[in-house]
């Protein structure tokens, strides 16, 4: 039961890191020719 919690922690974690770099890959590719997204 306990081992759940971490479980599902590590997995959210491991989402919201994805999610950040996929961000700052579409910031870093698609940044070079349109300065209106993020910067």
């Amino acid at each position: 039961g306990f081992a759940f919690i971490p479980l599902m922690t590590s997995y959210y974690a491991i989402l919201n890191l994805v999610g950040t770099l996929t961000l700052w890959t579409i910031h870093a590719f698609y940044g070079k020719g349109n300065k209106t997204i993020l910067n």
